[in-house]
């Protein structure tokens, strides 16, 4: 983890703004694919309070619920899948306004894109220790796999630089 704190900007700071964030897996025919899901910010509000807790004086950070935009699953024809959502949690983050950003969600696909290509490599680079340590098969079909996925976000991250 970076002790850089990854803050949303303000002026991403409205409903209806797009977050981003890199996935990698391999298709069918065994090649690596990259998939960039986008993230809708689809409420930014104070948590309720009962009247005690407002009398008390306490305070409740601001959240920010951010939703994966699958067209056709979670979204369709202009309008969000509540029974999608409300079945499936993952589909759904939550995090404070003045406080660090999920970990695998950017603002923009550039950084998430170089996020998953530092993830990679460092799970590179401990599965090569571990290889040393016990030479097994998986092991190495999982680099190679890893392999794969760099080199296909190191693609992606060509056409987006342009």
């Amino acid at each position: 983890m970076s002790l850089v704190k990854r803050v949303l900007p303000l002026k991403l700071s409205k409903v209806g703004a797009v977050l981003f964030m890199a996935n990698t897996y391999i298709d069918d025919h065994h090649k690596a694919k990259y998939e960039c899901r986008k993230w809708v910010i689809r409420s930014i509000r104070k948590p309720r309070r009962t009247k005690q807790e407002i009398a008390c004086g306490f305070e409740y950070k601001v959240k920010v619920q951010v939703t994966n935009l699958v067209e056709g699953i979670t979204y369709s024809k202009g309008n969000w899948n509540e029974k999608i959502l409300s079945a499936y949690p993952e589909y759904i983050k939550t995090f404070d306004l003045s406080g660090d950003m999920p970990h695998d969600i950017w603002t923009t696909e550039l950084g998430a894109v170089k996020s998953e290509i530092k993830y990679i490599k460092t799970e590179i680079e401990a599965l090569k220790i571990a290889f040393i340590e016990d030479s097994e098969s998986s092991i190495e079909l999982e680099i190679t796999e890893y392999e794969l996925f760099l080199k296909a976000l190191d693609n992606r991250l060509k056409k987006i630089k342009g």
